[in-house]
């Protein structure tokens, strides 16, 4: 078979996963529904007082850890929002220039980071920027591979 015929039945049996799983959930949920009744049918024949369970385990420490949520302050989310670049904007990412966030990210560490006491001149301090430099550029390098990789890998299936 040819790869995109394979990756339609694989999409076609995805979806038919899908749908089986909802179907059963949907049948679960109406036998749950039934046998509450029965349940509670049978209660009140037999004349027992209904209980008052505790909830289901753990759905009041979920509740508790969602209004629990922290806010971030406002000044990171504005900045945040402004320089993110969505995850499905290839042509931003195709656009996006390494070299130069590479270099604003080293001015950072230069101001922040001294030359080091052993060093006689600046030209040492500098090596170990760029070394850091480059170590840096070739994660970003790697990530980008991986992440083109992904995309290109996703086109097949």
């Amino acid at each position: 078979m040819t790869s995109p015929n394979k990756a339609l039945e694989v999409q076609l049996q995805m979806k038919q996963n899908a749908e089986e799983l909802h179907d059963f959930m949907k049948e679960l949920e109406s036998w749950e529904k039934d046998i509450k009744q029965v349940d509670s049918e049978l209660r009140k024949q037999s004349g027992a007082p209904e209980e008052n369970l505790p909830p289901i385990r753990n759905e009041a420490y979920r509740k508790k850890k969602k209004s629990k949520t922290k806010v971030p302050s406002k000044k990171t989310t504005e900045e945040n929002q402004k320089n993110k670049i969505k995850s499905y904007d290839y042509e931003a990412w195709g656009k996006l220039d390494v070299d130069r966030i590479l270099e604003e990210l080293d001015k950072e560490d230069s101001t922040h980071d001294s030359v080091s006491p052993d060093s006689d001149s600046e030209e040492d301090g500098i090596r170990i920027d760029q070394e850091k430099a480059i170590a840096e550029k070739e994660k970003v390098i790697t990530a980008l591979n991986d992440f083109f990789n992904a995309i290109i890998l996703k086109q097949y299936l």
